[in-house]
């Protein structure tokens, strides 16, 4: 009987080091675009948000709408207008505007002296 000696493919110690680093960045490479979406999300909110905050600035100027309301924008954004007096000066006033999200969080503000006439 002869006995015949066959050598069986297999890996040696550094491809599998090679391997587990190669599987290892893909890993960590998946992990950093999907922060980097979960974050893109975030700025597009606060982008929206200052957005129409500009907008109602806009309008409340153009309009000459210097009174305190609250804003509902399609039932995920909800804009604060107040008006006051600027260092007790009667011409100027201040216009602040705040937007909040669903959750009453911060999303944008905006404050500006205007010459109310």
């Amino acid at each position: 009987m002869i006995i015949k000696s066959v050598r069986l493919a297999s890996f040696t110690l550094i491809e599998a080091v090679v391997a587990m680093i190669i599987v290892l960045a893909c890993f960590w490479l998946s992990g950093m675009i999907y922060i980097n979406l979960l974050r893109t999300d975030a700025r597009g909110e606060k982008l929206r948000a200052f957005t129409e905050t500009k907008r109602i600035a806009i309008e409340s100027k153009q309009q000459r709408s210097y009174f305190d309301e609250e804003i509902m924008i399609d039932s995920a954004l909800f804009v604060t207008k107040t008006i006051g007096t600027y260092r007790d000066n009667a011409e100027l006033k201040v216009l602040h505007l705040e937007t909040f999200n669903k959750t009453k969080r911060k999303l944008a503000s905006y404050k500006q002296i205007i010459i109310a006439e």
